[in-house]
């Protein structure tokens, strides 16, 4: 749809003038299958995190340029909140690390990186594709 200069593009569920932490808290938390998320820029620097979960500009920078170089993210896995996470697999968007029953989910956009984080409670696949719904709308939509 089409307003003056303005273009809003709707997505079912997903309201195109949400914050960035809107995200986090409806599209992510609220479905109960991310325990904990943050939205990074691809500098490693927070968009907007849930609560307790901090990512540091050094770990998200780290996660940012594995697309870039792969290979310390496959032989060192990465930290999230100074935990380190076995490397698990890795796509041209998305990364997946383990650590005992809780892991971590990310997924790169054009100018950010999505992470989810799953306790024991919640199995990893579901996390993963609700991780992966969202940052499908971002790139849909030039995120």
């Amino acid at each position: 749809i089409t307003a003056g200069e303005a273009t809003f593009h709707f997505v079912p569920n997903i309201p195109p003038t949400m914050s960035w932490q809107s995200y986090i808290d409806e599209h992510l938390l609220g479905t109960k299958q991310v325990t904990a998320a943050a939205i990074l820029g691809l500098d490693g620097n927070t968009w907007a995190t849930s609560k307790d979960f901090q990512v540091s500009a050094q770990e998200g920078k780290f996660l940012a340029d594995a697309w870039k170089d792969p290979s310390k993210v496959q032989a060192q896995g990465f930290k999230i909140k100074d935990e380190k996470f076995m490397f698990l697999s890795m796509t041209d968007h998305a990364l997946y690390g383990k650590k005992g029953s809780t892991g971590i989910c990310a997924q790169k956009t054009k100018m950010c990186i999505i992470v989810g984080y799953y306790d024991d409670k919640i199995v990893g696949g579901q996390c993963n594709a609700v991780v992966g719904k969202l940052a499908d709308w971002f790139r849909e939509n030039g995120y």
